[in-house]
């Protein structure tokens, strides 16, 4: 119990540190990539505005806070059509990788996009571009080399992951270490519970016995009647209930079990026709569909437990002639038992609830004889066997499926 606490624990602590980091690496890079494009197009701006080619006129230069060396430090070039769309003019001067054909395919085919900036990327190579439109109808096109500056974030994205990882290992380990102090207090709690039902179990029993004691001297003396068997019927239904109690108890505490190969389907074949009397009594009919030979990790006594209480809870809750499937086959590496039957009224119901102990689904299952416990000590067994159970509802049919290892 606090291995799987101490588990769960680091588990949820993981989680929460990976979605902090996640989120904080995911803001900073989207605002480094924002400023990167921003810095790129100021750039870009800056070059066209201090370039005395695509800039003659002094008077009409911005002013910025980059100095003029800026332009002769970064790689770009520009490429000039008419109105008419004629070749007029290209400025290789500050690039030296670009060829003049190059140059003229890509200016043709960024003019063709809608907006007036923008990037793109071609063999490896990023480049940002500004299309300038001239009063006398002269489009310029100018391309800025960016390359450097995306690689620049992208060197930035990939060391804050590693850094994300590292601290992500770093918080993983102190989580680890606290863990076992943190789910202390949760344990201390649940061994207090399992002490006192365990306690508890052990003083009842005295006060029953001895109820049960005097009842049957009563009935020696005065004969049998319906207040004596009332409580004899009472002591014996207590009894059974301390019992089952002290009985989860000790499984929760027991976590693990040495497992050995258990052939299910002969298990199967041995506890089915005692179940099918009592099954032909109520008119209820139980159909078997089980692979043979199938052998399973487990303990034998558990499984023989297990298939008792789901057959048990099956018979009990059938609708009245309805009918009970018993299936058990492979499934990759592990087994599954499934055990169905017919149960009208379980459209709707909170499925996720059968398994906590004293819950009854809805009032009708209050007339059955039980205690509310018995799924709970099933899915105990499953999980003391390392497998689990399963319930499921389709077509009328209620469906508790126990999968467990393969041998």
């Amino acid at each position: 119990m606090t291995k799987k606490l101490r588990l769960h624990f680091i588990s949820l602590g993981t989680l929460a540190v990976v979605i902090v980091i996640v989120a904080v690496i995911s803001m900073i890079n989207v605002r480094n990539f924002m400023e990167t494009r921003s810095d790129i197009y100021n750039i870009l701006d800056f070059i066209i505005a201090n370039d005395d080619i695509l800039q003659p006129n002094p008077e009409k230069k911005r002013d910025f806070n980059y100095p003029e060396e800026l332009a002769y430090q970064n790689r770009y070039f520009s490429v000039t059509f008419s109105e008419k769309g004629d070749l007029k003019q290209i400025n290789l001067d500050h690039i030296a990788t670009v060829s003049e054909e190059d140059a003229v395919s890509y200016a043709k085919k960024s003019m063709t996009d809608s907006g007036s900036k923008d990037f793109f990327i071609l063999q490896q190579t990023y480049y940002a571009y500004e299309k300038l439109q001239a009063e006398n109808g002269d489009v310029t096109m100018v391309f800025f080399d960016c390359t450097s500056y995306f690689e620049s974030a992208y060197r930035f994205l990939h060391f804050s992951i590693i850094y994300g990882f590292i601290c992500l290992i770093m918080f993983v380990l102190i989580i680890a270490f606290f863990s076992k102090r943190a789910i202390e207090p949760v344990v201390k709690n649940i061994d207090k519970q399992k002490q006192f039902i365990t306690n508890a179990g052990h003083e009842l029993k005295t006060p029953l016995a001895i109820i049960s004691a005097n009842t049957e001297l009563l009935e020696m003396l005065n004969g049998k009647n319906e207040w004596t068997e009332s409580t004899m019927k009472q002591v014996k239904r207590l009894t059974v209930l301390i019992q089952n109690l002290i009985t989860i108890s000790r499984m929760n505490e027991q976590s693990d079990l040495t497992l050995t190969d258990v052939n299910l389907s002969s298990l199967i074949d041995d506890v089915v026709p005692s179940f099918k009397l009592i099954a032909m009594q109520q008119f209820k009919d139980i159909k078997t569909d089980c692979a043979p030979e199938l052998m399973v990790k487990g303990d034998e006594a558990s499984i023989q437990e297990l298939l008792n209480i789901l057959l048990d809870n099956a018979v009990k809750y059938c609708d009245d002639e309805g009918i009970i499937d018993i299936t058990a086959n492979t499934k990759g590496r592990s087994v599954r038992l499934m055990i169905s039957n017919s149960y009208l009224k379980g459209e709707g119901v909170d499925y996720s609830r059968f398994m906590d102990r004293f819950y009854r689904a809805d009032p009708s299952r209050n007339e059955k004889k039980g205690y509310g416990i018995g799924l709970s000590m099933a899915e105990a067994l499953c999980e003391q066997m390392r497998g689990k159970l399963h319930i499921s509802y389709r077509g009328g049919m209620i469906s508790f499926t126990a999968v467990l290892q393969k041998a």
